[in-house]
């Protein structure tokens, strides 16, 4: 019998965020030519999405699976997207304060002692190498990384695993798309008491794949996934609803061939059953969608006192305040 933690972390990425953001008052100045003679030679996108022949298993303790959720905010060295990261578009305003992020990030990880991260913002597995560097001086060579490529030009965030544990299969992406609002949508209707429609929505950062871990009964299907910011507005509530229908249907997929399931990553949206420490109501069905009938939210086991993941300065004043914390990240699971 092996037991299964989970638990969910974003608080230290924000909170080195805004650290950044005060640091950065110090380069501000700097030129765009001077940045990018400090920056990288871009050497393209490296994705690493093969599982190997026969899958590892680097777990310190084998009677145990742990399992995290990590938005490690723009994990970055190159800014493949759209966005200028490192640079303006980031709180990493140069190459060295990038580093210095994924450095921080490593001893984070290092200190949560998961064997399977879900991260989420992250640029490509040159970071993630990057990543694995710094936990192996550490003294940690147990990680390996798994990123395929998705679909947000903009941002060039993806989803990606940094596991002890290989997959046993590529990671997979889903190119389904929905009209939304979808059937069971619970958005808020404009002035004109409609919702805006809109065919052919797609899901642009997830990933999911599945893992035969000794110990459990059926193999294990993760789905990774991050979803559109800002829980608060109309439009975008209809198109996250769209985004969890189809991780929905992915998990649902894995559940009916007789696997274990999560679901886990950076939902940007509220639980109207599970409510976090604040008690944010969500004005869509998004994670209603993803729970249904066969999973739990695996954040009804956490005290609503502890019940936070996510740190969002509304004052921008940074300074820690318990009023400013949400749940955000979330773990579903389904036996």
């Amino acid at each position: 019998m092996v037991s299964t933690a989970f638990f969910t972390t974003a608080l230290s990425a924000f909170a080195l965020a805004c650290v950044a953001q005060v640091q950065a008052q110090d380069v501000a100045n700097t030129t765009i030519a001077a940045f990018e003679a400090a920056s990288l030679e871009k050497a393209g996108f490296l994705g690493c999405s093969t599982a190997p022949r026969k899958a590892g298993d680097r777990r310190k303790d084998k009677s145990q699976l742990k399992y995290a959720t990590y938005n490690v905010e723009f994990l970055f060295l190159q800014g493949l997207g759209r966005l200028s990261c490192p640079g303006s578009d980031c709180p990493w305003k140069n190459v060295d304060m990038a580093k210095k992020h994924i450095k921080q990030i490593a001893a984070n990880l290092h200190q949560l002692d998961a064997d399977i991260f879900q991260l989420n913002e992250v640029e490509d597995c040159n970071v993630l190498n990057a990543l694995v560097r710094e936990l192996h001086a550490l003294g940690d060579d147990t990680y390996k990384p798994y990123l395929v490529k998705g679909t947000d030009s903009t941002t060039g965030q993806n989803s990606a695993l940094l596991t002890r544990v290989d997959p046993s299969v590529d990671l997979q992406r889903s190119d389904a798309t929905v009209d939304v609002p979808v059937a069971n949508s619970k958005c808020p209707s404009s002035p004109d008491d409609t919702l805006s429609t809109e065919a052919g929505k797609s899901l642009s950062k997830h990933f999911y794949t599945t893992f035969n871990v000794a110990g459990f009964s059926k193999p294990i299907t993760v789905v990774g996934t991050h979803l559109l910011a800002h829980p608060q507005d109309n439009r975008r509530c209809v198109e996250r609803e769209g985004q969890a229908t189809i991780v929905a249907q992915i998990a649902q997929d894995a559940l009916d061939q007789g696997n274990h399931v999560i679901i886990s990553g950076d939902m940007n949206d509220f639980s109207e059953d599970v409510p976090d420490r604040n008690n944010n109501m969500p004005i869509s069905n998004v994670l209603g969608i993803m729970t249904g009938t066969s999973f739990i939210n695996v954040g009804e086991k956490v005290p609503q006192a502890s019940r936070y993941t996510e740190w969002w300065d509304k004052n921008k004043d940074c300074v820690y305040e318990l009023t400013e914390v949400t749940f955000y990240a979330i773990v579903r699971y389904a036996q």
